[in-house]
């Protein structure tokens, strides 16, 4: 894709030059401020939409001279493209016939045709053969490829990114995507895929495990030379022994069962002596229970008759005031009541005579229904009465019944006292029961004795035991520090392995960017990583080198040979059709390097050279 004609009006200081252009080299000579760079900025300008300073704005390609001119570049490519575009001003004529900025015009066109500007120029990228968007941003793709220095004098972190879509690198995320990376995966995006502070981890920790295996193996060594295996070996037989005198029980000793055979026979020969009289207390006990239940049975009934011989007088009482003397009261209002009779002041005649009918008949039937509750209250009261009479011949019948049970619960004591004088009188009796408290206390000593003896016994074995468990917890502790050992040795295998996973996924990712750069752009050094030779870190970078000489430190003409063996690189890794390379002072390219740009690119090439002549013209192939 070449420029066959170039027309420029009002660009700059550039006004109506047209100029025929030549396939492969363009050189625009002549004294300095005639336009020559003006010439290969309009070219940039309608190809990619900046100039040579990059963020320049399209104002400041306005003619200086006449600021109202219309700027226009149209270019008349090889393919039938012809491209243009125009920037101007409008103005308008206000109420008063003076002329008003309207607003400015950024016009494209491709073959005549009016495009927006993303549509425009997303025509041109099509046209070069760009099947797939890039993804990187912040960058003019069209420029990159025009332009020999552009990818330079744009932050190194843009171009970087764009250099990594362009080898299809893969990210720091789909390397740890592969199998062997998983279990460094979680700490390198943490940390940022920093690789020396992932290195720094893996190693502190291996650190850390180190000084716990010491600390841990020391422990073990100390509790191996306190265990004493023959002590730790007793440990159950003195268990089962003393679960064994746990389960033993004073019923099962001889002599405990002969004390108590001994009492069981005397209390049979107490309860032989004692029979007739035990029978009689018995008996009188029994008697005692009956008259002490007959007796609370009938004093509650009294409380019961006392209850509802009180409570019927209140009722009376109340009856009594609610019910006859409050509607005697009411009938004596009512008869004292008076009508207020209304005469005529003329012949002295009642006026309200039905009225008073009305009223006397009313009162008449109030004092009747008065009377009516009176004689209610009247009956009420005297049932009340009846039932007070019922009450307390009843009352009386109970309390008789009371007195006489009081008497014979009274005559009954007399005589369960008379028998037990009788009982503890009884001489063989008392004799019986000396012996049965000697051998009474006999068994308390037997059991005591034999409680304490147990327990002696018992608290001897704890302390066995207790010896015992504490070999027993050493031999546990002893499986608890081995067993946390081996998971140290572990964790600590591990950690080595995830160092020496993140040293290998740093020369993985070095070696994958080498290849990749060297497939890309085989004539030149690219660097995107750059390694510390001595603290092994890596620090992203971007810069070229040819022939061991960096970008910054070569000469101009060693750099248009670098810039335009980049531009083809990038050409043939998107596979895009030639385009134009501008690149000003073309004087400072010296023959040997001119011959090799020439080689390095079937692109057309525009440039500049300073000479005395006072018109430029064009040079070339």
């Amino acid at each position: 894709m070449k420029i066959r004609k170039l027309r420029i009006n009002s660009f700059r200081g550039l006004k109506n030059v047209e100029l025929d252009l030549n396939d492969h080299l363009n050189v625009f000579q002549g004294k300095n401020e005639l336009g020559k760079t003006s010439i290969i900025d309009s070219v940039l300008w309608v190809l990619t939409g900046e100039t040579l300073v990059y963020g320049k704005q399209d104002s400041d390609n306005r003619n200086k001279h006449n600021l109202r001119d219309v700027i226009n570049v149209v270019l008349e490519m090889d393919n039938g493209l012809i491209l243009e575009r125009k920037y101007y001003d409008v103005w308008k004529e206000d109420k008063d016939g003076n002329e008003r900025f309207s607003r400015t015009e950024n016009q494209f066109f491709i073959n005549g045709a009016k495009y927006k500007v993303a549509e425009y120029f997303e025509f041109i990228r099509n046209s070069l053969g760009l099947v797939n968007e890039l993804k990187t941003k912040d960058i003019n793709l069209l420029r990159a490829l025009v332009d020999y220095n552009y990818l330079s004098s744009i932050d190194y972190k843009i171009t970087r990114k764009f250099y990594e879509e362009l080898m299809k690198l893969k990210s720091d995320m789909e390397l740890l995507s592969e199998p062997q990376y998983q279990c460094i995966a979680t700490d390198m995006q943490v940390l940022r895929f920093d690789i020396g502070k992932c290195k720094n981890k893996y190693a502190d920790g291996i650190k850390q495990c180190e000084k716990e295996i010491e600390t841990i193996s020391s422990i073990i060594k100390s509790k191996e030379a306190s265990f004493n295996k023959e002590v730790a070996d007793k440990y159950d037989s003195l268990v089962e022994e003393r679960m064994n005198l746990l389960k033993s029980n004073i019923y099962e000793q001889s002599e405990y069962e002969r004390l108590n055979k001994t009492l069981d026979e005397i209390n049979v020969n107490i309860h032989t002596e004692q029979k007739n009289v035990l029978e009689a207390l018995n008996h009188a006990n029994e008697q005692r229970s009956e008259y002490i239940k007959k007796g609370n049975e009938l004093q509650n009934e009294i409380k019961e008759l006392n209850r509802q011989i009180s409570n019927n007088i209140e009722k009376m009482e109340l009856r009594r005031e609610q019910g006859i003397n409050h509607y005697e009261r009411l009938i004596e209002q009512e008869r004292n009541a008076k009508f207020n009779a209304i005469n005529c002041p003329h012949c002295g005649k009642a006026i309200n005579e039905s009225e008073k009918n009305l009223y006397e008949r009313e009162k008449k039937e109030l004092i009747s229904t008065y009377q009516r509750e009176i004689e209610k209250a009247k009956t009420i009261i005297a049932n009340l009465n009846e039932g007070n009479k019922i009450a307390n011949e009843t009352l009386s019948k109970v309390e008789e019944q009371f007195k006489t049970v009081e008497d014979k619960y009274h005559a009954n004591e007399i005589h369960i006292q008379k028998l037990n004088e009788e009982k503890e009188n009884n001489s063989k009796v008392k004799e019986l029961l000396l012996e049965k408290q000697k051998v009474s206390n006999e068994l308390d000593l037997f059991i005591n004795n034999y409680n304490n003896t147990k327990l002696e016994e018992i608290s001897k074995l704890d302390e066995k035991i207790s010896e015992s468990s504490g070999m027993n917890r050493v031999v546990s502790d002893l499986e608890m520090y081995r067993n946390s050992l081996k998971d140290l040795k572990r964790s600590k295998a591990l950690l080595e392995e995830q160092k020496d996973l993140v040293q290998e996924f740093k020369e993985h990712k070095l070696r994958m960017i080498k290849d990749n750069t060297c497939k890309l752009f085989p004539a030149i050094e690219l660097e995107i990583l750059e390694v510390n030779d001595n603290t092994g870190t890596i620090k992203e970078v971007c810069y070229a080198k040819f022939r061991d000489v960096e970008y910054s430190g070569m000469n101009d003409g060693n750099k248009k040979l670098l810039g335009v063996t980049i531009i083809e690189n990038i050409r043939k890794a998107l596979n895009l059709q030639d385009f134009p390379i501008v690149f000003d002072k073309f004087g400072d390219v010296d023959t040997i390097n001119l011959n090799k740009i020439l080689k390095t690119t079937t692109c057309q090439i525009l440039s500049t050279v300073v000479t005395d002549d006072e018109k430029f013209s064009l040079k070339g192939e």
